[in-house]
């Protein structure tokens, strides 16, 4: 059973639905708990059928009966979302947590922490996505560090905030370090520690975290580590500026209009003025006015083509 699931769960992948369906309609029928979970997704889903929501919680109910948990969490779900019976979504998803399945336990956390579909209950959401967090989901130890850094649910325990934070960034998780660096740099729950705040924001910055990247193109601008630094600051501001971050592109149009680790380029600065506030950024708009003020005609459309051409070429060779 086992390869010829693996041959319909590539079909399935591949959205080859047909050759899925026929190997799965043979397996389901020998009662095979994965075959009828991916069976109920795909009719609740419809993939490859008609959308038959009472037929996907079927199948995904004998999935989950069966020791399938996901079928469980996914069957919940269907019946919070799709079913409109939230109660017995909430049921299904408590039995499948309490049964020690991770990503149920964060999923009910994060609705008691929520107060959306279920009452918000503060002692319910800490045990679940302490649970959760325990069991290695990330989603939960981002969660419950962002709420021990705040008195917004609880009172803050930026002890705890570490905890939870640095148990997401020892998984890897970007945002884990990105937290972590907030906690070293601001001296909560830890001692106050500029460079060891600073190595966390560049875990998180050469991990592709755009906020981080922007945060320490400020910190190397200012004067918080002693004097500026105005090539790292430059490096971490176009580093986010190509990934189209309107902070980064705006900070980076400042530093070529005051020549700030480069010689001072108007033309360069309101190009990625237009950028910023093409990506949101409204503040880039008394800029680009500023700007225009010094720059020719000409070579205010010029900055006008550059940004355009930076944004359709992925900004190579900007």
């Amino acid at each position: 059973m086992k390869q010829d699931y693996e041959k319909a769960f590539l079909a399935y992948k591949e959205k080859r639905f047909s050759d899925a369906l026929i190997i799965l309609y043979d397996l389901a029928a020998r009662n095979h708990p994965p075959s009828k979970w991916l069976l109920g997704r795909m009719h609740a889903l419809g993939e490859g059928l008609e959308i038959n929501p009472r037929r996907a919680a079927e199948l995904l109910t004998e999935s989950g009966s069966a020791g399938f948990t996901f079928a469980q969490v996914q069957l919940a779900w269907l019946f919070i979302d799709t079913l409109g019976e939230p109660e017995l979504g909430i049921k299904t998803l408590k039995a499948a947590a309490d049964n020690g399945y991770p990503i149920a336990q964060n999923d009910l956390g994060q609705l008691f922490y929520a107060g959306d579909i279920v009452p918000a209950d503060p002692e319910l959401a800490i045990k679940y996505l302490t649970d959760a967090a325990e069991n290695a989901e990330i989603n939960a130890q981002l969660t419950l560090g962002r709420i021990y850094s705040t008195s917004d649910f609880i009172s803050a325990d930026f002890t705890k905030s570490l905890y939870f934070n640095t148990l997401a960034a020892e998984a890897g998780e970007p945002k884990g370090y990105f937290n972590v660096a907030g906690l070293f740099l601001e001296g909560q729950g830890v001692d106050q520690n500029l460079e060891k705040g600073v190595e966390w924001l560049q875990k998180a910055a050469n991990a592709g975290l755009n906020q981080a990247r922007v945060n320490l193109g400020a910190i190397y601008a200012d004067k918080i580590l002693g004097q500026p630094d105005y090539d790292k600051s430059l490096f971490w501001y176009t580093q986010a500026a190509k990934d189209n971050d309107p902070i980064a592109q705006l900070n980076l149009g400042l530093m070529y209009f005051h020549g700030q680790g480069i010689e001072k380029e108007p033309q360069t600065a309101l190009m990625w003025m237009f950028l910023a506030h093409d990506n949101g950024n409204e503040k880039a708009k008394d800029f680009i006015k500023e700007l225009s003020e010094l720059v020719s005609d000409e070579e205010y459309e010029k900055a006008k083509c550059l940004a355009l051409e930076a944004y359709e070429s992925d900004y190579d060779n900007f």
